[in-house]
């Protein structure tokens, strides 16, 4: 298998809409109420992310590509901003993997290319990211990479879906890049 990581391009988008929403439907089914994840769709995740990538400040976007066939194949994605609260602080705000890619260090590699973005391009050396509670494969991978939880919290979204969130850091990205 023969991955490419690169910045997010805009011709992108729509491989990357299909992925965050079948991610999103598979990863938090049983965990976000399917109310909620039955109006989820890909145009709105489109809108969603262009106008993330334009708006947010030191917003970036990688892609991993699949380049074994002929045919190349968007199987992982990273989109980050500077954290809001921690300005010192890079936030990994969703990293999504295809099935059939887990498991092969795909997001690890995406989480690596995001710090070293911000590292070199914005110098900011801590990374943070927010899990849903009820993800715990994600937060067994994140943790396994070094990770230390910050806080917890609640969030809200769309006025009524409650969820309880944790937040991880890596407060020195050196440990991801070496």
């Amino acid at each position: 298998m023969t991955i490419e990581y690169r910045l997010f391009k805009e011709q992108d988008i729509s491989e990357l809409s299909i992925l965050y929403i079948d991610s999103w439907l598979r990863t938090y089914k049983n965990i976000i109420p399917d109310g909620f994840l039955e109006t989820l769709n890909y145009d709105m995740a489109e809108k969603k992310w262009i106008k993330f990538l334009k708006e947010e400040k030191d917003s970036f976007a990688y892609v991993a590509i699949d380049k074994t066939n002929d045919k190349e194949v968007i199987c992982g994605l990273s989109i980050c901003k500077r954290d809001d609260e921690l300005e010192y602080s890079g936030l990994l705000y969703s990293l999504h993997v295809q099935n059939g890619y887990k498991g092969k260090g795909i997001g690890k590699n995406l989480i690596k290319v995001s710090a070293k973005h911000f590292k070199d391009h914005l110098n900011l050396n801590s990374l943070l990211l927010w899990v849903v509670d009820g993800n715990a494969n994600a937060l067994a991978v994140y943790t396994k990479l070094g990770a230390k939880v910050l806080k917890h919290q609640i969030e809200v979204y769309y006025s009524n879906i409650e969820t309880h969130e944790t937040c991880l850091i890596w407060e020195n990205t050196d440990q991801l890049l070496n």
